[in-house]
C-alpha cells in the first residue's frame, strides 16, 4: 500500500482501519469534554491571527513625570516607552556638529519645559498652545526654554499627524527664528489683522477697535486691557503659519512614534489639570 508521500506501507489493512477508529474515538472524547465540536478552521484562524499580531507595530507610550535630571535639580519630562525624551534626542544628535554649533541654547535639553501647560508667561500663549493641540495635523511645540515661555527662544517641535486611533510624532525639530519678523512688525497680526476675522469678530469689534490704526491711543488702550486676546491672535495669525513652513524648522531626528489617540488625549487633559 502507498502512503501520501509515495512510500510503501506494509501495515495490514485491518490495522489501518483500527487506527482510524481510535482517531475517531479521540475526536468524540474531545467533543464530550468541551460540549461542542470546534470548527475545523479554528486552528488555522488562530495561527493567522497570531501571525498578524506579530507583524503589527506595537504602540509607543507617552507619559509625563518629574524626575531628577542630569543637569541638576528636578524637571517634568516626557517619557517615551518609559525613557526620557531628552535622552532620545541627545542620542540622535550627539554627532550632529551643525546643530550643536548653531543651537548652543538647546543645551541642556533635560532642562526644557513641557509646552502642554498653562504655565506660559501670557494667557494668550496658553490659549494658542491648546489651539495647536486640537489640530489633526500640525508642527506642534512640545518643549520650550523655561526662562522664556513665550515661543521667542528655544522651541522644540514635533511633526504631529493624527488618525482615528493613533497620534504619530514623525520627526522632532527646533524652530529657526532667523526668518521671523520683528516684534514691532508682528503687531499687525493681532486684533488689527482683518484677514482672519470671522463674522463673530466683526460683530464684536467692527464698530470699535477693528478699524483703529495700529499704534493709535485707542489701539494701545485696547491692548492694555485685552493683552491675552492680542497675543493669542498674533500666535494664530503669525506664529502658527511660521511653524508650519518647514524652511523655518531644522529637523533633529526622525522619530516615527505612534501613540494610542485616546491615551494621548487623556495625557493632555492630565497636563492641564490644576496642580
Amino acid at each position: 500500500m502507498q502512503t501520501r508521500c509515495g512510500q510503501s506501507n506494509d501495515l495490514p489493512a485491518g490495522f489501518l482501519i483500527y487506527r482510524k477508529k481510535i482517531k475517531k474515538e479521540r475526536t468524540r472524547l474531545d467533543v464530550f469534554k468541551t460540549g461542542e465540536r470546534e470548527p475545523a478552521n479554528t486552528k488555522k484562524k488562530k495561527v493567522n491571527e497570531a501571525i498578524a499580531k506579530r507583524g503589527k507595530k506595537v504602540m509607543n507610550t507617552l507619559s509625563v513625570k518629574q524626575i531628577q535630571i542630569p543637569s541638576g535639580g528636578k524637571n517634568e519630562v516626557f517619557l517615551v516607552d518609559d525613557k526620557p525624551l531628552f535622552e532620545i534626542v541627545e542620542e540622535r544628535i550627539k554627532d550632529n556638529k551643525e546643530i550643536i554649533e548653531n543651537y548652543p541654547n538647546l543645551f541642556p535639553i533635560d532642562d526644557l519645559a513641557i509646552c502642554f501647560t498653562d504655565d506660559f508667561d501670557f494667557e494668550g500663549d496658553s490659549r494658542f498652545m491648546k489651539y495647536v493641540l486640537g489640530m489633526e495635523k500640525a508642527i506642534t511645540p512640545i518643549l520650550s526654554c523655561p526662562e522664556d515661555m513665550d515661543f521667542s527662544c528655544t522651541v522644540l517641535v514635533a511633526d504631529v499627524i493624527k488618525t482615528k486611533d493613533k497620534v504619530c510624532w514623525k520627526r522632532i525639530g527646533i524652530v529657526n527664528h532667523d526668518n521671523e519678523i520683528s516684534s514691532e512688525d508682528e503687531k499687525i497680526y493681532g486684533i488689527s489683522y482683518h484677514e482672519a476675522y470671522t463674522d463673530e469678530d466683526w460683530k464684536k469689534y467692527g464698530d470699535n477697535i477693528a478699524l483703529e490704526e495700529v499704534g493709535s491711543d485707542a489701539w494701545y488702550d485696547f491692548i492694555c486691557a485685552n493683552y491675552g486676546e492680542e497675543i493669542y491672535r498674533r500666535r494664530k495669525n503669525y506664529t502658527f503659519p511660521y511653524y508650519q513652513d518647514e524652511k523655518n524648522i531644522d529637523w533633529l531626528a526622525n522619530l516615527n512614534f505612534e501613540f494610542d489617540r485616546k491615551q494621548y488625549e487623556e495625557l493632555i487633559k492630565e497636563c492641564y489639570k490644576e496642580k
